[in-house]
């Protein structure tokens, strides 16, 4: 994808984030399904865990880990929209969930370094496929990697929306926001959302891409798999573990 072209998705995303922050987080408030097999994970596994969420929205994932979690634990959440992170800090406040913070960021930008870590867990849920380009998913997946403690995890989704006729119901044609006809690939979509002028760029990295950018990492792959949603399968799954220090000695 051309600079000019990612540039424009960016600039959508970004203005639709900041119109419909609120509504948008209105329509988030429940726990993905497939965060209870992630969490699940950790059950009387360890005494203390510390989390990194790239692309927190909302903060619900930390609300999540409040319910799920019983070792001690600490969150750090990361997001572009001012919005969403002022509906975060919101929800920790009513949830009196304190061992979690918020803040604004661009993880996409290589000249703003992501909080220092190491984490033991890493999460990117809901953002792939909000990053336009190959090797812009392939940087970002990278840089969450370089957070991962040793025996940490990544956790990564890929929304698998081009398996959703409502969906692709919703899609609108480039014209709509500029954009030439070719301006997108076959899995790229404009999408429609809610019932006004709100439109988001979103990409559909199938099973094969999801491999072929996990590969890019130096993190082992440990566990795929598909949940959420009305089919129990929109999100693609992956975690990687990163080699724990001194080889496990």
């Amino acid at each position: 994808m051309n600079a000019k072209t990612s540039k424009v998705l960016l600039e959508l995303n970004r203005r639709f984030y900041e119109e419909y922050a609120v509504e948008f987080s209105a329509t988030r408030q429940q726990p993905w399904q497939g965060w209870r097999q992630l969490l699940d994970r950790y059950a009387g596994q360890r005494d203390e865990l510390s989390i990194l969420d790239l692309g927190c929205g909302n903060g619900r994932f930390a609300a999540a880990c409040d319910r799920q979690l019983s070792c001690k634990w600490r969150y750090v959440g990361l997001d572009s929209s001012p919005g969403l992170i002022k509906e975060a800090r919101a929800r920790f406040k009513r949830l009196e969930v304190r061992k979690a913070r918020a803040s604004v960021g661009d993880m996409l930008a290589s000249d703003q370094p992501l909080p220092k870590g190491p984490f033991d867990l890493v999460t990117l849920f809901g953002i792939m496929h909000h990053v336009p380009g190959a090797k812009a998913r392939e940087d970002l997946l990278a840089r969450a990697a370089s957070r991962v403690a040793p025996g940490g995890l990544l956790a990564v989704s890929f929304w698998q929306l081009g398996d959703s006729e409502r969906l692709m119901e919703r899609t609108v044609k480039p014209a709509e926001v500029g954009l030439t006809p070719k301006a997108l690939k076959a899995d790229e979509y404009l999408l429609r959302w809610g019932d006004g002028d709100g439109v988001r760029y979103c990409h559909h990295s199938g099973p094969e891409e999801a491999t072929r950018i996990a590969a890019t990492t130096d993190l082992t792959p440990i566990e795929t798999y598909r949940a959420d949603g009305k089919g129990g399968g929109m999100n693609l799954y992956w975690l990687l573990a990163a080699p724990p220090k001194n080889g496990g000695d």
